[in-house]
């Protein structure tokens, strides 16, 4: 099929494009196979290029001989396209529907994509198994790499390299994948270092309802353990559901077959219930009302915080089993896709420097999103838009995204990257020109031979990198880059900013405020925080009488180098005003708790959060953790 028979007016003049919070283009409109866009005379006006995949929804309307096209996309940008003449609308918008439903592989944009740029190295070849099994044997001799589903014929959603213990041989391997969803034995997510501890992730285990036992799979998460320690089976079902799925042939592991394991059910909610959530985030985005009640309402009636909290729940829970008791954790919930990824992953962004940096987190993406065998293709062929029935979308790897930002947001100097990063990670999952998130699984994008005939996102990640677009670097830095413009979802995203000093090395001189690479000076008079980009909790500013240290950034503050000038420092919109005479700093150290937990997490030690909205969180987890 050519793309030409699709197309029946490829070229309209006079259209006129209309986007939020930018100013209108008037120029012509051109469809391609892959592409709508729009080209203007004028100078210095962006031009628009919009992937045909990127569409989830358009809506016609007409004045007259006027026509209007509303283009909803899936990264949640609105376009509207006025086009002059009825006839001419209605061959565009019928050919845009045609073109951005095409589900045949073969005609994808990443099979025909070429880079403007040179390609230096393999994209698909930058993190293998075998790179990082090698640093994996370097601290311990208890694992091996297993190339039991090297075909792909144990189990379809693993990699043909899987991390197993070292005394466990391949025909266990073999059994205890037949008693796991869809043969997802448990393998190696994360060991760690400090302990030795590892966590792991599988697929339920198919005891159903006449309580079906399976040895090798008892031995191989038995191995895990080392001698005189328990571990914890973090189910991120509720009791209910995991009953029913036992019903339907699932389960869960009896304490009589698993007598070391204490089984622990978290409530993470199904794919299903996340779109719906989704669904009326952006409505509630998208309300044009302007009543903060209403906003309010619609927000908590989404449920989308609620599903964030569930989620960093149980990530701090496996975090803190690990490293605080030193035991090791298998998680997993019906197929080990989903909510699974969610919590190993983020787990690890808590326990692991190296995840917080740019190259970390590409490698945990391939790692325990691709490679781990979550379907992309099927969770984001549609999104919040959408007219169609959801079939399997859900917003999973986006929720992802999304905790990974509320952690971003309260500790930014423990990571590399910015929320640009996240992102651009996000517009790319719906639509992209790289083939990276093509797929459901390693084995189908072996299979449709997808690594020899695209590119990977990681090598326009590797270019912005060398160009610092994603670096985190100051408050001023991220304020200026920050804009709506780009797409709604760092609106829906990002509901609240509290933006705080990064790190990068800071020096204080004897009379300005200097912050490097943005040139930006505060001078000796009145100091204005702006509106609500400081948040100072109950009495929890402390002033000892030690020297100034402040964790994890080079900040140097010389002696005598503060002053406080004879004016007020007012804070906006908090009504909290210190008069001149009312600060004395000492040539002492400031150390600035943050409900009891160090502000700035040196880059060594673990991240573990907490949250304000999260006061049962530390109950609920000690609960949990007593034997």
């Amino acid at each position: 099929m050519e793309f030409a028979e699709l197309i029946k007016t490829p070229r309209v003049d006079g259209v006129v494009l209309r986007r939020p919070f930018l100013p209108t283009v008037e120029g012509t409109l051109c469809l391609t196979g892959h592409h709508l866009i729009l080209s203007s005379r004028q100078d210095n006006t962006e031009e628009l290029w919009l992937l045909h995949a990127n569409i989830d929804a358009i809506e016609k309307r007409f004045v007259g001989s006027l026509g209007t096209i509303i283009v909803k996309c899936k990264d949640l940008r609105v376009i509207q396209l006025d086009i002059p003449g009825m006839e001419e609308c209605l061959n565009i918008a019928s050919s845009i529907e045609v073109l951005s439903t095409l589900d045949s592989v073969s005609l994808m944009y990443p099979l025909f994509y070429r880079p403007m740029f040179q390609v230096i190295e393999d994209g698909w070849k930058s993190f293998l198994p075998e790179d990082a099994f090698k640093d994996l044997e370097s601290m311990t001799e208890e694992w091996r790499l297993s190339d039991v589903n090297k075909d792909y014929s144990v189990c379809s959603s693993y990699p043909p390299l899987v991390a197993v213990p070292k005394d466990v041989d391949d025909d266990t391997l073999r059994k205890a994948a037949a008693f796991r969803h869809g043969g997802r034995f448990p393998v190696l997510s994360y060991y760690h270092k400090k302990n030795g501890m590892v966590m792991m992730r599988s697929g339920q285990p198919l005891t159903g309802t006449n309580g079906r036992r399976c040895k090798e799979d008892e031995k191989l998460i038995n191995a895990t353990l080392r001698a005189g320690k328990r571990g914890y089976i973090i189910d991120t079902r509720t009791v209910s559901v995991a009953q029913q799925a036992k019903a339907r042939g699932g389960g869960f592991e009896s304490e009589a077959n698993y007598p070391q394991w204490r089984r622990i059910h978290k409530a993470i909610e199904r794919s299903s219930i996340l779109q719906e959530s989704l669904i009326k985030l952006v409505e509630a985005c998208n309300d044009q009302s302007h009543s903060m009640d209403r906003w309010l309402s619609k927000l908590e009636a989404s449920n989308w915080q609620t599903h964030v909290k569930e989620i960093l729940t149980t990530a701090c829970l496996a975090a803190q089993c690990i490293d605080r008791e030193g035991a090791s954790v298998l998680v997993h919930g019906t197929e080990g896709t989903d909510s699974t990824l969610q919590v190993t992953s983020l787990a690890q962004i808590i326990l692991d420097p190296a995840c917080r940096t740019i190259q970390g987190f590409q490698a945990l993406v391939e790692r325990e999103w691709l490679q781990a065998g979550h379907p992309f293709q099927q969770r984001c062929s549609q999104s919040a838009y959408s007219n169609s029935k959801p079939r399997c979308e859900a917003p999973v790897f986006l929720l992802f995204l999304d905790c990974v930002w509320q952690i971003l947001r309260q500790f930014p100097c423990s990571f590399q990257f910015s929320q640009h990063f996240l992102v651009l990670l996000f517009e790319h999952t719906y639509a992209s020109q790289f083939g990276t998130f093509m797929g459901n699984s390693a084995s189908e994008r072996s299979v449709r031979e997808l690594h020899p005939e695209s590119h990977t996102l990681c090598l326009v990640m590797d270019i912005h990198c060398l160009q610092k677009v994603f670096i985190h670097l100051d408050l001023f830095h991220i304020l200026s880059c920050y804009s709506l413009n780009s797409t709604w979802i760092k609106y829906i995203l990002f509901l609240t900013h509290q933006h705080t000093i990064p790190h990068n090395d800071i020096t204080i001189p004897h009379n300005d405020i200097t912050i490097p690479h943005n040139d930006i000076t505060i001078p000796h008079n009145d100091i204005t925080i702006p509106h609500n980009d400081i948040t100072i909790p109950h009495n929890d500013i402390t002033i000892p009488h030690n020297d100034i240290t402040i964790p994890h950034n080079d900040i140097t503050i010389p002696h005598h180098d503060i002053t406080v000038p004879h004016n007020d420092i007012t804070v906006p919109h908090n009504d909290i005003t210190i008069p001149h005479n009312d600060i004395t700093i000492p040539h002492n150290d400031i150390t600035i708790p943050h409900n009891d937990i160090t502000n700035q997490i040196k880059s060594n030690q673990i991240l573990f959060v907490t949250y304000t909205w999260l006061a049962d969180v530390n109950a609920s987890v000690a609960k949990c953790l007593c034997f």
